[in-house]
C-alpha cells in the first residue's frame, strides 16, 4: 500500500506539467480568435461610412469639407435651420470614376413631419459646369446597423463621373437634419480639408453621432435623448464580410491616405497572432521552469519511493 501511494504521488507532477501545457495552448487559441473576431468587425464596420459633421457656417461649397476623392464612402452629416439656409461640401472624381451620392434624413421627428416641399434639396455642381438638382422622390427606409442609426433616402443619382471637383450645397425649406452619401468604396479616416476636429477611431463617432441624431434642428445637443443604444458604434457587432467592400477597393489607398478595410484585417490578424505567440512562448519558458523543477522533485519522490519500497522488501 505505501508502494502504491509514492508511485501516484510521482505521476501528479507529470500530470499537472501536461495540463498546464493544455492552458497555454487554449490561451493562445483564445488571442487568435480574438484576432478572428476584429477581422469580422473590421469587416462590419466597412459597411458605413467615413463620416463627416458640416458646422453651422459652412453655408457654400467652398467653405464646407473638401473630399480628396469622391469614389470613397463619405457621409456628411448637417442641420439646416430655416429655409434658405445651406451647407456645402466639396469632392473631386478622376476619369472612369463613378459619380455616386445620395440625400437623406433621420427616420425621426421632426423630420418624418416634413411635407415634401420642406425637405431638404441638394444642388451638384458638375466639373463642365452642369448643375444637377437632386429633388425628394422616394421615402425608403434604411437602417443602419454598424450605428443602430435609421434614415429616409429621399433621393440618389448614380452616373459616369467628370475629371475634376464637384461643388455641392445642401438647401434647407425648413429646419431638418439631414445626411449626403457621397461614393462607395470602403476606406476609412482620409485626410481632408475643412472638416474640423474629425474621429479618427471608430470609438470616436458615436459621441458626435448620437449628438447629431439626438438633437432636433436648431438645439443644444442632449445625448440622453436617444434610445438605447442608438447612435452607439457597435463594437461587439459580427456580420458577414462586405462583398462590395472587399471587390471595389482599387484604387491605390496612399492617394487619399486613408486606411482600406482589406488593410486593416490582415494586419490585425498579423499583429495578434505575433503577439499571442510572444505571449505563449513568454509563459511558456516561465511555466516550464516551474514544470522542470515540479517534475524533478516528482522523479526524485518517486526514486526514493522506489528506494524505500526495496528497504520495506528487504526487511
Amino acid at each position: 500500500m505505501q508502494e502504491t501511494y509514492r508511485q501516484t504521488s510521482s505521476h501528479k507532477g507529470i500530470d499537472t506539467a501536461m495540463q498546464s501545457n493544455t492552458n497555454r495552448g487554449a490561451r493562445f487559441g483564445v488571442v487568435l480568435a480574438s484576432a478572428l473576431a476584429a477581422v469580422l468587425f473590421l469587416s462590419t464596420a466597412a459597411s458605413a461610412h467615413d463620416p463627416i459633421f458640416l458646422e453651422k457656417a459652412q453655408t457654400t461649397a467652398d467653405t464646407g469639407p473638401y473630399m480628396p476623392d469622391g469614389t470613397i464612402s463619405w457621409a456628411l452629416y448637417g442641420s439646416v435651420l430655416e429655409t434658405g439656409d445651406a451647407r456645402g461640401f466639396e469632392f473631386d472624381l478622376r476619369d472612369g470614376d463613378e459619380l455616386y451620392v445620395s440625400l437623406l434624413i433621420p427616420n425621426i421627428e421632426p423630420e418624418l413631419s416634413l411635407d415634401d416641399a420642406e425637405l431638404p434639396t441638394l444642388q451638384l455642381d458638375t466639373p463642365s459646369g452642369e448643375r444637377i438638382d437632386i429633388i425628394p422622390e422616394i421615402r425608403e427606409v434604411f437602417d443602419e446597423p454598424f450605428s443602430n442609426t435609421s434614415y429616409v433616402t429621399l433621393a440618389e443619382i448614380r452616373q459616369p463621373g467628370e475629371d475634376g471637383r464637384y461643388q455641392g450645397v445642401v438647401l434647407g425649406n425648413a429646419a431638418s437634419r439631414f445626411t449626403v452619401a457621397i461614393g462607395e468604396r470602403e476606406i476609412f479616416f482620409t485626410e481632408t480639408e475643412r472638416s474640423g476636429d474629425r474621429p479618427s477611431s471608430f470609438p470616436e463617432i458615436s459621441e458626435p453621432l448620437k449628438a447629431w441624431y439626438s438633437t432636433p434642428p436648431g438645439e443644444e445637443p442632449v445625448l440622453a435623448a436617444t434610445a438605447d443604444g442608438e447612435g452607439e458604434i457597435q463594437m461587439d457587432l459580427i456580420d458577414e464580410a462586405m462583398e462590395t467592400g472587399e471587390a471595389n477597393d482599387t484604387r491605390e489607398d496612399a492617394d487619399s491616405g486613408g486606411i482600406s478595410s482589406q488593410l486593416i484585417a490582415p494586419l490585425v490578424v498579423a499583429v495578434a497572432a505575433v503577439g499571442g505567440f510572444l505571449l505563449y512562448r513568454r509563459r511558456g519558458q516561465g511555466e516550464g521552469q516551474g514544470q522542470s523543477n515540479e517534475a524533478d522533485n516528482a522523479t526524485g519522490n518517486a526514486t526514493d519511493g522506489d528506494k524505500g519500497s526495496k528497504v520495506d522488501a528487504d526487511a
